[in-house]
């Protein structure tokens, strides 16, 4: 069973407090925890919305929230903590192999006393909460806390920290696990104190598995594992100014540029070195995490920490596609056609791109969009007929 979501880069819609009954809200079942010694200086900074570098402070607890903190984490024996809290209700119909389906949390309606009920027809099976710990206190002098940033991200290129997920693999002994369930209630205490816990307390390292996967996983790696590229929040916010209504033949520095300008100057168009031509900038635009607005090519290899919005263009324009959209400053996303989005206001479109500062790849959950100009699509379009006509198309 699963989780948590490791596709998410945005803020649970719930809040950062846990949610486990699902008469309570949408489900919110990880945090990041982050004991310290004075919490006078607020782990999450107190206006943050969780999508500009930093996340958001659980409201009934200090140490805990959603997404990673702005502070070290610097409590005795307690460094950056994940909680994860796994459901406890099994639909047998389902099946173990329907893992996104066959378990949810339960629920305390129609109940008192703070119990909860699984759906009739399904097993409730015991609460699982794993507590997963990082080193990260050795760190703490190599970067500058309070500045709405930080510098951990996770394995999966997730910078944000909410995608914090478990897995539970069903692969215990089946008389091990039933022993367990039968005699051992150890309350909040650790597994160590759980007499009946048996073979899986022996501290030795005589149990190894090979690895499956053949890639370096200690000391300082050039990539993250399985090459995966950094997303999430950027580096900072940037003003970006309103798209001219005129169209433009060129990729134009004053829809690209960080550096402000006067009203007299941003209207006027200013190419930049670059050989493409026939683009324009049109605007900011919403995309849905779920589905992608654009989905001729999603999460474009651009290389990582490479991004920028005229490499995404030029990849686009290479792949064939006559629309490119950057997104939460490291993703490229490439299309012939958008759907199910809306514009938005431009600065929603406000973070640097990873590949060049200087350039804006869109926001949270919102696209920097270009698209051909019309005069390039149907030259496009007339290749493509003549192709047909010809006989030369692939």
């Amino acid at each position: 069973m699963v989780s948590g979501n490791n596709t998410v880069r945005t803020p649970p819609p719930s809040g950062a407090a846990n949610v486990l009954d699902t008469n309570q809200g949408t489900i919110q079942p990880v945090q990041w925890t982050c004991p310290r010694t004075s919490y006078n200086t607020p782990s999450y900074p107190k206006d943050s919305d969780g999508l500009h570098g930093v996340g958001i402070q659980d409201p009934n607890n200090l140490g805990a929230g959603a997404g990673f903190p702005e502070m070290n984490c610097d409590g005795y024996a307690s460094p950056l903590r994940a909680d994860i809290h796994f459901p406890s209700c099994y639909n047998p119909k389902a099946g173990l192999d329907d893992y996104k389906n066959n378990m949810v949390f339960p629920s305390s309606k129609g109940t008192t006393g703070g119990k909860a009920n699984c759906p009739v027809g399904w097993t409730h099976v015991p609460h699982l909460f794993y507590e997963v710990y990082w080193n990260t206190p050795p760190f703490a002098d190599l970067w500058e806390q309070g500045q709405g940033s930080q510098p951990f991200i996770l394995a999966n290129g997730d910078r944000t920290g909410y995608s914090l997920h478990g897995d539970f693999i069903a692969g215990w002994d089946i008389n091990v696990l039933q022993k367990i369930i039968d005699n051992c209630d150890a309350g909040d205490s650790g597994m160590d104190k759980c007499a009946d816990a048996g073979p899986i307390n022996d501290p030795s390292d005589s149990c190894n598995i090979a690895n499956l996967i053949p890639e370096t996983i200690f000391g300082a790696l050039d990539k993250l594992p399985g090459d995966n590229p950094p997303t999430g929040w950027g580096q900072g916010e940037l003003a970006v100014p309103t798209p001219s209504s005129t169209s433009s033949t060129s990729l134009t520095t004053d829809l690209l540029s960080s550096t402000p300008t006067d009203a007299a100057a941003s209207n006027k168009a200013s190419s930049i070195d670059t050989t493409l031509t026939g683009w324009s900038y049109t605007g900011c635009y919403s995309d849905n995490e779920s589905t992608r607005v654009l989905n001729g090519v999603r999460f474009a290899d651009l290389g990582i920490g490479k991004v920028t919005s005229t490499g995404c263009v030029e990849y686009c324009n290479n792949a064939g596609f006559s629309i490119a959209g950057t997104e939460y400053a490291g993703q490229c996303f490439c299309g012939d056609k958008m759907e199910g989005s809306s514009i938005l206001a431009a600065d929603h479109c406000n973070m640097k791109c990873e590949g060049d500062s200087t350039q804006v790849c869109g926001g949270a959950l919102a696209l920097s969009v270009y698209e051909k100009t019309q005069q390039e699509a149907s030259r496009r379009s007339r290749r493509h007929f003549m192709q047909h006509v010809h006989g030369m198309h692939a």
